[in-house]
């Protein structure tokens, strides 16, 4: 075991020099056999961090990982099966993610078991915000990754979403929670029911104008493009004022955004049910284009 820790340190130190890129499938190899249930739990984990490292190398290539691609998931999935510590959870979830960046779709066919885990790891979050955060982190890039798939997500977003924007009291995942939302909208192939309700907190996130704004406002947008008829008549006018009112008071790109979900409005929303609100809103738009004129 102690040799076994040597060579996975070692490893661990490989990736962090320049490689050739012929050597790099012999890293990759060398970390996933060390990441195996027959060695000691630290030496796995030492692995695991080596292997995160050389999937992050500027040099890394899809191509070339491939071949290791089912064997690094799954040896990942099994350590979070093994660990209890939620930093260890984190840190293997952090893995994960790494590979989900680096490898996008090539990685569908092996996340199968990890989705299914994912509603059992936030159950034992509790309180650990840190690894709450990883969680929406590894759900957002699995559904960039899955794309029109992102609905075999659902199951584990909807309570999760739900308990971001309604029942967080300290709102400290709504940052994570508003972006893997916003990925769900894009990649969603139709509306849903939940997508649709999450929509009821938003008008309270636009009147604070808080950080959020920018990823508030895209969400506003995806929205309207995914659902006009549902938006339009639910939340059209409410959402319409509170854009109204933001406008003078945001920064250049802000304004831009609220103007694009106008334009989107027009666009997708039958003239039929265009709510009066649309023309304060041009009003207030014509406005502040003449006073900059002036």
């Amino acid at each position: 075991v102690l040799s076994s820790g040597i060579n996975a340190e070692y490893g661990g130190r490989w990736v962090t020099i320049k490689l050739s890129q012929d050597r790099h499938p012999a890293v990759y190899g060398m970390c996933i056999q060390y990441m195996g249930p027959q060695y000691d739990l630290v030496v796995r984990l030492t692995a695991a961090s080596a292997l995160e490292a050389a999937v992050g190398d500027f040099a890394f290539h899809p191509s070339t990982f491939s071949g290791f691609l089912g064997g690094a998931v799954e040896r990942l999935y099994e350590l979070l099966q093994r660990v209890e510590e939620c930093e260890s959870r984190v840190k293997i979830l952090g893995v994960l993610n790494a590979i989900i960046e680096g490898c996008g779709k090539h990685i569908k066919g092996f996340i199968e078991p990890l989705i299914g885990w994912l509603p059992r790891l936030w159950n034992v979050a509790e309180d650990h915000v840190i690894l709450q955060t990883q969680l929406l982190l590894t759900a957002r890039k699995l559904s960039q990754c899955l794309g029109e798939d992102s609905p075999k997500l659902y199951f584990f977003t909807e309570p999760v979403l739900t308990f971001v924007m309604t029942k967080d009291p300290e709102m400290a995942l709504l940052e994570d929670g508003l972006a893997l939302w916003l990925a769900l909208l894009q990649n969603a192939p139709s509306s849903t029911p939940h997508l649709i309700s999450l929509f009821e907190g938003l008008e309270e996130l636009l009147q604070l104008g808080s950080e959020n704004l920018k990823t508030s406002l895209l969400i506003m947008e995806c929205t309207i493009l995914l659902d006009p008829f549902s938006i339009s008549t639910r939340y059209g006018r409410a959402l319409l004022s509170v854009c109204s009112r933001l406008y003078t008071d945001v920064s250049g790109e802000a304004q831009i955004l609220i103007m694009n979900i106008l334009l989107t409005f027009l666009k997708t929303v039958s003239k039929d049910n265009w709510p009066e609100e649309i023309e304060s809103m041009f009003h207030v738009i014509l406005s502040s284009l003449r006073e900059r004129e002036g």
